[in-house]
């Protein structure tokens, strides 16, 4: 099951049966996986929007 730290960012989960091992990647790293193009500089701007009104 995975868990997810909002203090540090880390997200923990468990690989699957098949895989040896979870590769282990921050969320700024996924960010940048998700924005790769066109708009991304309004929808970076809009998540971290986002993350400020928690």
């Amino acid at each position: 099951m995975a868990a997810h730290s909002r203090f540090t960012d880390d997200i923990w989960c468990t690989p699957a049966p098949s895989e040896p091992q979870v590769s282990v990647r921050k969320i700024d790293e996924l960010r940048n996986e998700i924005f790769l193009q066109g708009y991304q500089g309004e929808f970076q701007q809009a998540l971290f929007q986002a993350e400020e009104m928690k």
